[in-house]
């Protein structure tokens, strides 16, 4: 849900298991539970303008992402496992505190 305030990402997310896209674009959420790893079939996950300072260890399980949405956010850092993310061919992450 795009511009709803969510502060949190519901857990019965990571049951949507043929899920392609998510978006949770201009919320309040603070962090990616770690459900979210059992959507191996995601292709496109926005988390566009939210409060996101870590991704979840699990990101790598992600096989199939390939576009990942992290603008406007409160990175400081990547973490190396989003390496293994083989099929990821769009990585968005300006406007985070990344140094």
């Amino acid at each position: 849900c795009n511009y709803c305030r969510f502060k949190n990402i519901p857990e019965c997310i990571g049951e949507m298991k043929n899920l392609l896209k998510l978006s949770f674009a201009d919320n309040d959420i603070g962090l990616i539970p770690d459900c979210i790893s059992n959507l191996s079939t995601l292709e496109y996950f926005s988390l566009y303008k939210n409060n996101i300072s870590d991704l979840f260890d699990n990101i790598s399980d992600l096989t199939a992402l390939e576009e990942l949405m992290l603008t406007k956010n409160k990175l400081k850092y990547i973490p190396d496992n989003i390496g293994n993310l083989k099929m990821l061919n769009t990585l968005h992450l300006s406007d985070n505190q990344l140094s």
